[in-house]
Formats: structure tokens, C-alpha cells, sequence
């Protein structure tokens, strides 16, 4: 059996610190889990996971979750939320404290991918406070790239696949990508 160790990453703008767990090489594709620490009165963008469900296991602190109508679901240390694909959320902190969880995606996909992208342009580059790139043609480099992991609520689903379709080629070909090798969290490079 081949086990691959990450390194935690931090994401500068939202205030979270995704620590992956170790995972067999062999087993891929399956169910992602790291332990997420997010920093007191942080949040993220409002975004949806299309194919994938996303659970959240309360460690410690509170988590709010805002869904997509303005709604809330508080979780306190001990709790479990679930969020099934396709619904928009957002995990936020607005305690004065921190809060962790252990977090899992299924299917795995490539969102450790697009975390460790996402926390490394938080470092390399100019974000927003919800982490995306200012840069236009970098955010859409990381939305085309991941667009089956990830998605902003706020921009219609038909725009973003004109955007997808129009500039994803061309973005390419000038050379912007959603991630570089500097960006892995994986220990033994």
C-alpha cells in the first residue's frame, strides 16, 4: 500500500486551514477528509457543490451554515451536517472563536485539488475576501478547471457556462492555470 501525507495549507482570504488526512494512492476517487480549522468572524462565498455532498462533523466551536435563501442551520461540537449535491451553502464562523471540523466530499473528485488551488492563490496572488481571484482571467481559469467541484451561487448557472465556453479556451492558451506545483499540500513531492 502506497500513503501519500499532506501538509496543512491555509487560505489567506477566507481564514480556513484544510489539513488532509493521509489517503492509500490506490483508492482513488472515493471520499476526501481533512480536518478544516476556520478562523473567529471568517466566512466563504456563498457556492454549491454539483455532483459531490459535503459533510461537516462539529469538533469544536460553531458552525452557521447560510443556505441559499437566507436561511441558517447552526452546528455546535457534536453535531453533523450534511449538505447534498447540488444545494447552495456556506460554512461560516461569527464567533469570536475558531472553529474545526472533520469535512468529507463524496465523490472525492478533485477538491483537494481545487482547495490546495484556491489557498494558493490566496498566497500568490490577489483575492477577495471570498477568496477568488481578482484577477478575472485567473478566477475563471479556477471555475472552468473545477466546475464540477465548485460553483458561486450568485452568477447563473448560464452564465458561467457562456463564460466557461467563451474565455476557457482562450485563458488557456494565454498561459493562466488554476494551479501550479507549488500549490501541493503533499509532504514527499
Amino acid at each position: 500500500m502506497t500513503v501519500a501525507n499532506f501538509a496543512p495549507i491555509h487560505n489567506l482570504s477566507t481564514g480556513e486551514t484544510y489539513h488532509f488526512f493521509p489517503i492509500d494512492k490506490d483508492y482513488k476517487n472515493k471520499i476526501l477528509y481533512f480536518k478544516r480549522t476556520h478562523e473567529p468572524n471568517r466566512s466563504v462565498p456563498l457556492h454549491i457543490h454539483p455532483y459531490q455532498e459535503e459533510r461537516f462533523v462539529v469538533l469544536e466551536g460553531e458552525v452557521n451554515f447560510q443556505l441559499s435563501k437566507g436561511e441558517f442551520i447552526i452546528a455546535k461540537a457534536g453535531q453533523v451536517v450534511s449538505i447534498p449535491a447540488g444545494i447552495a451553502h456556506a460554512p461560516l464562523n461569527k464567533t469570536s472563536v475558531e472553529n474545526i471540523s472533520i469535512v468529507s466530499f463524496t465523490p472525492e473528485m478533485n477538491s483537494r485539488r481545487f482547495f490546495e488551488s484556491i489557498a494558493g492563490h490566496s498566497k500568490t496572488s490577489k483575492t477577495g475576501f471570498n477568496g477568488i481571484p481578482i484577477n478575472p482571467f485567473k478566477a475563471i481559469a479556477i471555475g472552468n478547471t473545477y466546475r464540477d467541484e465548485f460553483e458561486l451561487a450568485h452568477i447563473p448557472p448560464v452564465i458561467r457556462k457562456l463564460t466557461y465556453f467563451t474565455l476557457g479556451n482562450i485563458i488557456k492558451k494565454l498561459g493562466y492555470t488554476p494551479w501550479r506545483n507549488n500549490f501541493r499540500s503533499e509532504i514527499n513531492k
